[in-house]
């Protein structure tokens, strides 16, 4: 039987499609041991359920970056922080309510950036303000605003983020508490050894650092609710949940599957017992298969 013109293109067409290459997904994350531990998990869920090899962008050095690199097509997916995403790329103070604020930014993000903002992982890595077991006892601290109220002031240093954010230091600055020196940012490993040795008395970090799991410390109560929420949550193209029709699904099975708890544990695993981050995100796959 012969095929007419218009049916031979239109089954060149059809084989086209048909033996198209599935499209390579490429998973990012920014430099922290957190986020490093999100991109290697979810490169590894993501090969497990496409049966196929997926690309890994990890540790790029910081949250516009990383915007700017899915948006522009340089990664599909990355999880990000609510309170991130309001600081650095939208400028502005979340509604109070953080539903809301969630809602908002799903709607924006597919909006303006043509990226879903999916359901929360189940950690949130707000800034905490924590004080020495010592210093909590000897001032005692139960609040941030008890620290305002001390006379003699403390000494205070924080991770190199939470100073430089617009949602850490200025937005602690709001309480007034008297510093003994200007407040100073270290890298996480130097930062709790001067805590540890006891050379500064309040340190302002992520309530998810794994390096808490090994010092005495109280964290100071946020009564002026001054911290944002920093809800993780994973931000993919659309353009990828439309050429890869599992990606979404593939992705729903890791919403509330995390915690702080468990966060702060494999990131002490990584920052202080110094295993790969391969091997850490292999036990999340290993304990949800």
């Amino acid at each position: 039987m012969h095929l007419s013109r218009r049916s031979f293109v239109a089954a060149l067409a059809l084989t086209g499609a048909c033996s198209k290459a599935p499209r390579k997904i490429v998973v990012g994350s920014k430099n922290t041991t957190e986020q490093a531990l999100f991109g290697e998990i979810i490169a590894l869920h993501l090969e497990r359920r496409l049966g196929r090899p997926v690309e890994r962008r990890l540790n790029l050095p910081g949250t516009q970056l990383a915007h700017d690199t899915i948006v522009g097509g340089g990664i599909d997916l990355y999880v990000e922080y609510s309170g991130a995403a309001y600081a650095v790329i939208k400028r502005e103070e979340p509604a109070k309510d953080p539903a809301i604020a969630l809602e908002r930014l799903k709607q924006e993000y597919s909006r303006a950036f043509l990226c879903e903002w999916l359901d929360p992982l189940g950690v949130d890595a707000a800034y905490i303000v924590v004080a020495t077991k010592q210093t909590a006892e000897d001032s005692k601290l139960v609040k941030i605003s008890d620290a305002a109220e001390d006379k003699t002031g403390f000494k205070f240093a924080s991770s190199i983020e939470f100073q430089e954010r617009s949602d850490g230091l200025p937005a602690l600055s709001g309480y007034r508490i008297r510093w003994k020196g200007p407040p100073r940012a270290f890298e996480n490993e130097r930062l709790y050894r001067l805590f540890q040795d006891g050379q500064v008395d309040l340190i302002g970090v992520n309530q998810t650092d794994g390096r808490l799991e090994k010092v005495n410390h109280v964290v100071l109560q946020d009564d002026k609710g001054v911290f944002r929420p920093q809800v993780a949550s994973i931000v993919v193209r659309q353009d990828a949940l439309k050429d890869e029709p599992l990606l979404k699904k593939s992705l729903a099975e890791l919403t509330g599957k995390f915690n702080n708890g468990q966060m702060r544990d494999w990131n002490y695993k990584v920052d202080v017992i110094r295993r790969p981050v391969t091997d850490v995100a292999r036990e999340f796959i290993k304990l949800n298969s």
